[in-house]
């Protein structure tokens, strides 16, 4: 048998979590003369264990024969065959001892085997030139070091046309570091004044006297002073502004800047003290003068103005049945409103009126959500309690003239109207009008009026007037030895802002 191909390796093949067949294309005279390779798809190599990985058929024939593997390589994997045969002689010949052609052509096979798979080995090195006169010991010593600057390399790389153009101008580079330094200097300089511009407009910004001053109105008379900086209805003292004027005359101090009026403080003819803002309306009430004002519930939530905030609204939802409420998609903030239910007004017995229904309690909370989330709420039926709970705060709004907690403002339900029965004159009878229902919360209801009875012309029964809106009460009906039914009060709810 001869050698008549210098094949020495089959492969490499491509895996696919199913082949286990794989074939070789030279021949063999020993199983144990081969070697088959599986690669990792990150380039790691592995010898794979004859008879526990892998079993081979075609021992002797010329074309070859396969190998079939335990198990199927996965994807990303290949395979790898050449020729594994030792580097020994066997063949002991005696002097004048018979031999068989057939054992010294073996021998040479097997030889020659030897010579095809370091051709294989050969052919995966480096090789000099012929004519190259550098060491094997210079090269490899070359190659270790490009081997340990190689980062700097790739990033040298794709700027090496850039390298090439200061080469040429290095004089240029040279100088110009000094105007640099200079620059940098100059820059610092630059720094600090901009902080010192940047203190000095926000200190002008905190009181402008040229855009910030003091307006005094007086609603009695339906009249109202021109904008004034100093004198006229109040003057300045110090850091305090004095206002003249009765509790009966109304009067109010106001802040105001580039024409419009932003923060007040007045006084009205129920006795309290109100703090407001133009944008908003009434922000908290005062019940006595040495009460301090909750300056957190100012319209500003999170440290961010309501004026950028609406901005990047999303959404704006009213929430009137109870359940889990999913943010819209993309919402990451609530601002809401959360209303208390009120009561229907009540009837009258008798010659007495009826008892107006207070208003539902207000909750206004700005809080983090997630859409990926759902939060149970309770919308409070006629007099009953909302609540929600988002994350680990719980907000409530009580009904029926209750209070509302854990909100930026928390206002109280709104408290009925006042009845009254009066006397015309000894032939005309008398008029009885029941108390009204208190309105809802942030302006979302209204409560309904009170009934009116007259007894001019006999006995008249008018019933209360149901409330509109959300957690507004019900008006009571009137007396006068009547017997009338007071109006409906309305539910809670939740209004949403989605940002």
């Amino acid at each position: 048998m001869t050698i008549a191909s210098e094949a020495n390796r089959s492969g490499p093949y491509d895996c696919n979590g199913a082949t286990t067949h794989f074939p070789y294309g030279f021949q063999l005279y020993d199983q144990a003369h081969i070697r088959a390779i599986l690669t990792a798809p990150d380039g790691a190599e592995t010898t794979m264990a004859l008879g526990t990985d892998y079993t081979v058929s075609g021992v002797g024939d010329t074309g070859g024969g396969e190998i079939v593997t335990s198990v199927a390589p996965g994807a990303g994997h290949k395979v790898t065959l050449i020729l594994n045969v030792p580097f020994t002689q066997n063949v002991d010949l005696e002097n004048q001892g018979a031999y068989f052609a057939e054992t010294i052509e073996r021998a040479f096979d097997l030889q020659t085997q030897m010579s095809l798979q370091l051709k294989e080995q050969v052919a995966r090195s480096v090789v000099l030139p012929v004519t190259s006169s550098v060491s094997v010991d210079k090269l490899t010593g070359a190659v270790l070091s490009l081997s340990e600057i190689q980062p700097d390399m790739q990033t040298l790389a794709p700027i090496a046309a850039d390298i090439k153009t200061v080469a040429g101008i290095s004089s240029e580079v040279v100088a110009a570091e000094g105007h640099a330094n200079t620059a940098s200097a100059a820059a610092v300089v630059a720094t600090s004044k901009a902080a010192e511009a940047a203190a000095s407009a926000e200190a002008a910004a905190t009181f402008d006297p040229a855009s910030f001053y003091p307006r005094v109105e007086f609603k009695a008379d339906g009249t109202a002073n021109a904008p004034v900086k100093y004198g006229l209805g109040g003057e300045v003292s110090g850091s305090k502004f004095i206002i003249s004027g009765s509790v009966e005359d109304q009067p109010r101090l106001e802040f105001w800047k580039n024409g419009f009026t932003k923060w007040g403080l007045s006084i009205g003819i129920d006795g309290l003290f109100r703090l407001y803002n133009s944008s908003v309306g009434t922000v908290v009430n005062l019940s006595d003068v040495s009460a301090a004002a909750d300056f957190t519930k100012m319209p500003m939530v999170a440290g961010v103005s309501l004026t950028s905030l609406l901005g990047s609204l999303k959404n704006a939802r009213m929430i009137t049945v109870s359940g889990d409420v999913r943010p819209s998609s993309g919402a990451t903030k609530w601002l809401g409103i959360l209303v208390g239910g009120a009561n229907d007004g009540g009837a009258s017995t008798g010659s007495n009126c009826g008892i107006g229904a207070p208003g539902g309690a207000g909750c206004l909370f700005f809080t983090s959500v997630s859409d990926a989330a759902q939060y149970p709420i309770i919308i409070g039926g006629k007099g009953g309690n909302s609540i929600a709970v988002i994350a680990s705060t719980t907000f409530t709004a009580n009904g029926n003239g209750g209070v509302a907690t854990n909100g930026l403002i928390n206002l109280a339900g709104a408290p009925c109207g006042d009845g009254t029965i009066t006397g015309r004159s000894s032939n005309a009878g008398q008029i009885a009008i029941g108390p009204a229902g208190g309105d809802g919360p942030f302006g979302l209801g209204v409560g309904g009026g009170g009934g009116i009875v007259s007894n001019w012309t006999g006995f008249v029964t008018h019933n209360g007037i149901s409330a509109r809106g959300y957690g507004a009460g019900g008006g009571a009906a009137a007396g006068l030895d009547s017997s009338g039914v007071g109006g409906a009060g309305t539910p809670g709810c939740l209004f949403i802002l989605e940002f």
